[in-house]
């Protein structure tokens, strides 16, 4: 299952190995940063194709040809990703332009494999090797497995918080006031009630509304939390632990106990930890299928 080990080396150069100073390439020199993402990608396919030459042999001259289609496949579709970015801007286009770029990339490894196999396409097995996967009853090769288990940890970490990202960007505490720093929004109604020289009550209504300022976690402290946190559910889940999700949520919520009094906090934390447990369980609901 080479396309296994290719979409591993794909979800690597497109999350792990995509730094900020990459991205940022690609907004002021999009030819240069695209070359360079490319080339990055191109180098752990053929460092991925030797190994698995190595271990199981093979045509050579195919496993290059499907490095080259691959590599340049990816050119095309992150060009048309990036142009289309641009002219749609709201939170639903940007999340379907993630996952449909994400799912052609995805087909683009699979569909060049299997044209390019020597065997030719066998369709007739896609669907009982997926049903047994599902059953935990397929019959892994070591090397497979361990690129579906490297799969699932970098869509469950990485590629998840790149989506929570896109997903929460419109719901976040606004950052606006300096740089390093996020403002909460809160409003209150208080009744201040006096007596009057006559001895008569008086009552006043006031609205109140204050700002917290709170200096942002230093090198994306709450990104990678996240990622622990999707990747402890995902343990949980294979080694039949359910029960320390509880654990996790409260210890969680311990640290931010303070800030649930402002609304706007409390809507971001409630969607982004639902949203990162969903994307947890069910990867660790595959990996358990996979490890099993």
């Amino acid at each position: 299952m080479i396309w296994l080990w290719l979409l591993a080396g794909h979800l690597a150069g497109d999350f792990v190995l995509q730094s900020d100073k990459l991205v940022r390439l690609k907004e002021t020199n999009l030819l240069r940063g695209l070359t360079a993402h490319v080339f990055i990608h191109a180098g752990l396919y053929i460092v991925i194709t030797a190994l698995y030459w190595g271990m199981f042999g093979g045509s050579v001259f195919l496993l290059l040809c499907t490095v080259a289609v691959i590599s340049i496949l990816h050119l095309i579709i992150d060009f048309l990703k990036v142009v289309m970015s641009r002219k749609l801007k709201s939170v639903g286009a940007q999340i379907f332009l993630f996952l449909t770029d994400q799912s052609v990339h995805i087909f683009v490894i699979a569909g060049t494999v299997f044209i390019l196999s020597p065997g030719g396409v066998q369709w007739e097995t896609v669907y009982p090797d997926l049903a047994a996967v599902a059953q935990g009853t397929y019959d892994w090769h070591y090397a497979d497995r361990a690129a579906a288990i490297v799969c699932l940890v970098i869509t469950g970490t990485y590629a998840a918080g790149y989506f929570l990202g896109i997903l929460l960007q419109n719901v976040a505490p606004k950052d606006d006031i300096q740089k390093d720093h996020y403002v909460i929004e809160n409003e209150r109604t208080e009744v201040r009630t006096k007596m009057l020289p006559n001895g008569e009550r008086e009552s006043e209504i006031t609205t109140v509304k204050s700002e917290q300022l709170y200096r942002d976690s230093p090198q994306k402290t709450g990104r990678y939390i996240g990622m622990l946190e999707r990747l402890l559910i995902m343990i949980l889940l294979v080694t039949q632990l359910s029960h320390g999700l509880a654990f996790l949520a409260a210890l969680k919520s311990l640290t931010r106990f303070k800030q649930f009094d402002n609304k706007q906090f409390a809507e971001y934390y409630l969607t982004g930890t639902i949203a990162s447990a969903i994307i947890g369980l069910l990867i660790g609901i595959l990996a358990a299928a996979v490890i099993q």
